[in-house]
């Protein structure tokens, strides 16, 4: 790394010191020697507390030093008086500066920092044609009449003094906040240029402090008063008339600026501590750029990001008021040069000043070395808000592409070598750069002009930094975040957003995102270290017609900071349709910004139900009570797990494709219900918390069916029925289900990162289900809803009400038909019924819902699954007496009026004869006295139970034949008619009691487990 000359630390305050006595430049950045005639500041003087002065050395660069050869008048060299800051003390009897060169202009701006310690006016300042004076509590300007202008009483102030070249003119004088316009006849009239009294002797000696004294030979404009006002309040702690700069406390040295106002402008200013600003791009009037620093010095340090080596000490704090625009920066390296000039960069930190800790911006447009007349290293179109922290740096040395290539190519980079992970890499305009097979970098910059991209599925392995200037194009290319050593950071500083294909992190320390806007199409998976997004403009999860984007399986609390998950839904009817929340702090807001959202308060308003009234689009259902409650507030929580009913419509007839998006923090390591919302018995409406697919047999719920997959419903918005689906369908992202529990409750089901399942489907359950069961269908010929009752063949199945049989979830819609069939034992609509084919025949009682009067059709569906079991299926319509042969004519048209009826039998056998005999004999007969049976099946133990629709308390003990209780007991709730499978005797081996007690009586029997 090359490194400059270091000067010792007397060699820098000798260098300063000649620097300050020569500088070409006005205080604040206004002005140079032409028109800068004086400048006076006691801090520049290395001297110590008491010390007289023979001379005051004048900053201007004209060398009109102030000066007093008598040692008896003399002043006195003061320290820390004024805001800390050192003073020249005049004592009131005789102390006087004379000037070195008479000032004899008559246009004139003049300011001092004074105090006084009378009542009576003292000279402050005089020359030719202005005399300045000062009091306690005012200060004055003496022409061919003396005015005065109020101050603070006793403490020090600002004052100033603005003259043009016309005698009979006015002059405009400000001190503290006041200001005040005056008028004259003349000039005033003296052939000397003092400081402290008169100059021909005759009294007029000035009692008190003065820290600094500046006098330009030209009215300056009311922009430049501005900033040379801020500058002495700033420096001084002290009330300008105008206070631009809110950053004094520790950024108020050297302050300099640049700015416009009606009557004129500053548009460059170089300070005294090696720093120009210039040429602002869109500075209007009122505008102002002001830059402070923090008197930090020109050593440097190694306090910077990844893929820096070191900065400057000294750091400089922006205050910007209006839109001045981008400007350039130049810093005066004298001695203080420390990286070869190819290395230099601007670093511009605008948070909390911590140029480590990520969100530093690197500022390399228009880096310019000059060596002569004096090392100086300048960068243009530099943007600096208000409260900006920036200083100089040096960049690693690494590796930099000298053409545009493939990344696998050695003539690409200036090493004439591939990159590795342990290498720093830049890609500089105009290259473009493919990445064309596997790669690995430690840290990446890609310039401004600069573009990358990759060629097909390969991936590019980041162990550090990336940062974003140029134009990235993911391509269908990984990028993989890995490292061990510190916080993965990654800065977009370009005008566009960065989409990602796929993104991964498994970094010690994690990534972090930061400025401008981000994306990710394909795959995201943090399995290590987090991800942290809260720097970043934005970040969205894309959803669009051909794909969603997904979260693979990752680590618990991935991530901080809120993405925009988006949810691409697809034409259809208009109806309602389930949803989920894949967020942890999402409300119904983030449906409303994209759905017409009715009876929830939102911005839609209320929308008018058909049968009048409010229509309430929002709904979520109750599983204690079995009922559907509505959401009345847009601000309520989607609570993760749980499933809502959204009624999606852009015509009164159609959805048409839309992509919602839900703004949070995305949902990621276990996600268990907690209560109130539990899984009960009987309907539940859960939700997919993930944005990802999910395998709902992977799901953790403590309600397994025995010989039967995981089963779950989808509302189909088509036809308006309740579609079954089993773990062969994954859920899709923001997908709501339905899940019947046969009986007890109070479980917490738990979606754990294991359930999910690769797949950036685009849309909404619409794959073609191949179900397994025989069915019986019911379509209306006269709207396009339908239903459907599945059968399902068991050897453990009843035919009471078992713990397979699921009963039916009416549609929300009331012209939607339903078919369903009945139990034993219980008068409940089944939609799936589970039949026991070792049982030589099966008569089921069938029952239909006609949503309106008119012409409906029932189908025999997959008679394969049928003929495993049974060679006979008769459908008998008992309202007409006709018996369909469904293996010879599957399909039945029939009128219905509107309502329910239980019309139909289905009977089904494995022998013909048996099958008439069954269609005249009409013996089904039902069984609803309450009941309590213990019994076994296929290695199984359940028990049976008819129960009135009030919730019975049932407990469940098993004792060994020594009379100890081998297991806690199982207690339960339940209502109606089911089967409880005793799983907790699986493992059991012997001879053991099971006791069930309800409030009707005690069960006892003895078993062989």
């Amino acid at each position: 790394m090359d490194r400059f000359l270091r000067p010792s630390l007397f060699f820098f305050l000798v260098t300063l010191f000649h620097a300050s006595a020569f500088a070409q430049t006005g205080p604040g950045g206004v002005g140079n020697s032409s028109d800068n005639a004086l400048w006076l500041d006691a801090s520049t003087l290395i001297l110590n507390d008491g010390d007289a002065l023979n001379s005051w050395t004048d900053l201007s660069g004209n060398s009109n030093h102030a000066t007093q050869a008598s040692s008896a008048r003399q002043p006195k060299y003061k320290t820390g008086i004024i805001n800390s800051k050192p003073v020249i003390r005049f004592d009131g009897s005789n102390d006087l500066f004379n000037l070195s060169t008479h000032i004899t202009s008559q246009a004139l701006t003049f300011f001092s920092v004074f105090s006084s310690n009378t009542s009576g006016a003292k000279v402050i300042f005089e020359s030719e044609n202005h005399l300045v004076l000062g009091r306690n509590i005012d200060a004055y300007v003496e022409y061919n009449s003396r005015k005065s202008i109020r101050k603070t009483w006793t403490t020090p102030s600002i004052f100033s003094l603005t003259s043009d070249n016309i005698a009979n003119s006015t002059y405009f004088m400000t001190c503290d906040n006041n200001s005040s316009t005056k008028s004259r006849t003349s000039f005033y009239s003296t052939t000397n240029s003092t400081i402290g009294g008169y100059g021909n002797l005759s009294g007029g000696a000035f009692n008190g402090d003065i820290p600094e004294l500046i006098v330009y030979n030209t009215a300056l404009n009311s922009a430049q008063r501005n900033i040379i006002t801020n500058y002495l309040s700033t420096k001084y702690n002290l009330t300008a008339i105008q206070d631009l700069y809110s950053y004094d406390a520790s950024y108020g040295n050297q302050l300099i600026g640049i700015g416009q106002e009606a009557d004129g402008s500053n548009l460059s200013a170089r300070g005294m501590d090696s720093i120009l600003i210039s040429n602002p791009s869109t500075l209007n009037d009122g505008d102002y750029l002001f830059v402070g620093n923090d008197n930090a010095g020109f050593g440097t340090n190694t306090n910077v990001e990844f893929g820096l080596s070191e900065r400057w000490d000294q750091t400089w704090r922006a205050g910007v008021t209006g839109t001045p625009g981008n400007v350039d920066i130049e810093f005066f390296l004298g001695a203080n040069g420390f990286a070869a000039a190819t290395n230099y960069v601007l670093l511009i930190e605008n948070g909390d000043g911590d140029f480590t800790n990520g969100g530093t911006t690197i500022h390399e447009t228009g880096r310019t070395f000059s060596a002569l007349p004096s090392p100086s290293i300048k960068f243009t179109n530099v943007n600096l808000s208000n409260g900006a922290y920036f200083t100089l740096a040096e960049k690693d040395s690494g590796i930099e592409s000298v053409k545009s290539g493939e990344w696998e190519d050695t003539d690409t980079w200036s090493c004439n070598c591939i990159p590795t992970d342990v290498d720093v890499v830049t890609i500089i305009s105009p290259h473009l750069v493919e990445v064309n097979s596997n790669a690995e970098v430690l840290n990446l910059t890609l310039n401004s002009g600069a573009s990358m991209t990759f060629d097909g599925f390969d991936t590019l392995k980041i162990y550090g930094n990336f940062v974003i200037n140029g134009t990235f194009n993911a391509a269908n290319g990984v990028v993989s975040v890995l490292g061990s050593s510190s916080t993965n950071e990654f800065y977009n500083n370009s005008a566009s957003r960065v989409d990602f294909n796929n993104l991964y992190v498994n970094s010690t320390n994690g990534l972090t995102l930061a400025n401008g806007g981000w994306a990710i199409s394909n795959n995201l998976q943090v399995k290590a270290g987090g991800m942290d997004v809260s720097a970043a403009d934005s970040i969205v999860l894309l959803s669009t017609a051909t794909k969603t984007s997904q979260i693979l399986a990752s680590m618990s609390n991935a991530f901080t900071g809120n993405f925009i998950v988006q949810r691409y839904i697809s034409s259809r009817t208009s109806n309602f349709s389930d949803i989920s929340t894949p967020i942890s702090n999402g409300t119904f807001n983030d449906l409303d910004d994209d759905l017409p959202i009715s009876g929830a308060n939102g911005a839609d308003g209320n929308a008018t139900a058909s049968g009048g009234g409010i229509f309430y689009s929002l709904y979520k259902y109750n599983s204690k009570k079995d009922k559907h409650d509505t959401i009345t507030n847009i601000n309520s929580t989607m609570i993760p797990n749980m499933g809502y009913e959204v009624y999606l419509m852009s015509t009164l007839s159609t959805f048409n494709a839309k992509t919602i998006d839900f703004i949070g923090i995305p949902n990621s390591g276990d996600q268990q219900m907690s209560s109130p919302n539990v899984f009960n018995q009987g309907w539940n409406l859960l939700g997919n918390p993930f944005h990802s697919f999910i395998d709902w047999s992977f799901v953790t719920t403590y309600s397994s069916i025995p010989n039967l997959g995981p089963i779950y419903y989808i509302y189909n918005t088509n036809n308006g029925s309740y579609d079954l689906l089993n773990a062969s369908v994954p859920i899709a992202p923001e997908q709501a289900f339905w899940v019947y529990q046969p009986n007890t409750g109070g479980y917490y089901p738990t979606f754990s990162e294991s359930a999910k399942v690769n797949s950036n489907s685009a849309t909404f359950y619409r794959q073609k289900y191949k179900n397994p069961h025989f069915k019986l269908k019911i379509n209306s010929l006269d709207n396009s809803f339908a239903n459907e009752l599945n059968f399902n063949f068991n050897a453990i199945a009843t035919s009471d009400m078992d713990i397979m049989d699921i009963p039916n979830l009416p549609s929300p819609i009331q012209e939607a038909p339903s078919i369903t069939a009945k139990a034993r034992n219980s008068t409940e609509g089944l939609i799936l019924n589970s039949l026991n084919p070792l049982d030589e025949h099966q008569l089921i009682p069938i029952s239909v819902k006609a949503g309106i009067t008119g012409s409906y059709e029932i189908n025999a569906e997959n008679l394969d699954a049928l003929f495993n079991n049974y060679s006979c299926a008769f459908l008998k319509d008992k309202a007409t007496n006709q018996s369909i042969d469904l293996i010879v004519e599957p399909s039945y048209h029939f009128e219905a009026e509107k309502g329910e009826s239980d019309r139909f039998e289905l009977i089904l056998s494995n022998n013909y004869d048996q099958c008439h005999n069954l269609l005249e004999d009409n013996s089904f007969i039902q069984k609803l006295d309450s009941k309590l049976e213990l019994r076994s099946a296929s290695n199984q133990w359940f028990l049976d139970y008819t129960l009135s629709q009030e919730n019975t308390q049932l407990s469940i003990s098993v004792y060994n034949l020594a009379g100890q209780e081998v297991i806690a007991p199982i207690e339960f709730s339940a209502n109606g008619a089911g089967s409880y499978a005793i799983r907790e005797i699986q493992n059991l081996e012997g001879i053991y009691l099971i006791r069930v007690i309800s409030k009707d009586g005690i069960i006892n029997k003895t078993v062989k487990l």
